[in-house]
């Protein structure tokens, strides 16, 4: 009886030696999105590459965004360097937010991504990210892109509601996609 209990106290244990330590926004990030294939862009203007695209269901109003890039042991090379952010509200018609150089992944346990463009409460309902260059691999990844989403709530705070017309509505929050969800 008394070696059950110390087998299973130590596959108790060992599971608690392998549990992440850190905030919410920090993660392991072992399943990242992919890309080894180029393929043509929603946004002609881009050609043909490695990109990935993000849908909202409906027309949104975005602020920050967070990136995590590919962090997994041995594959942080082939996280996105150098990108291209373009949005649209109708998948035809495209912004360009503008470029930017993502950080390469730590591949630590611990990761907490890094803060990346700011959309300045424009609206979009896609977002294409374009990677240009990567860490030096043979394919290009994500790992997870947070989108903050700007809400009346929100614009409550910057100004004083009028409480006897209006209520101030509930904040919107964020929208998160996760390597292999894009």
């Amino acid at each position: 009886m008394r070696v059950f209990i110390i087998i299973i106290a130590s596959v108790l244990t060992s599971f608690q030696l392998h549990a992440q330590c850190g905030t919410p926004s920090m993660s392991i990030w072992e399943n990242t999105w992919t890309s080894c294939l180029t393929s043509p862009n929603p946004n002609p203007d881009r050609g043909s590459g490695h990109w990935i695209q993000f849908e909202f269901s409906e027309v949104q109003r975005l602020t920050i965004a967070h990136i995590w890039n590919t962090n997994e042991s041995g594959q942080s090379q082939n996280g996105f360097k150098n990108v291209v952010v373009d949005y649209s509200t109708d998948g035809t018609e495209w912004k360009e937010l503008g470029s930017f150089e993502f950080s390469k992944g730590t591949e630590e346990a611990v990761y907490g991504g890094f803060e990346g463009f700011d959309f300045q409460k424009d609206s979009a309902k896609y977002v294409v990210i374009t990677a240009s260059s990567n860490w030096g691999g043979e394919c290009y990844g994500l790992a997870e892109v947070k989108f903050n989403l700007w809400s009346e709530a929100e614009a409550c705070e910057e100004e004083p509601c009028d409480v006897e017309n209006s209520a101030c509505p509930p904040p919107q929050g964020q929208t998160i996609f996760k390597g292999g969800e894009a």
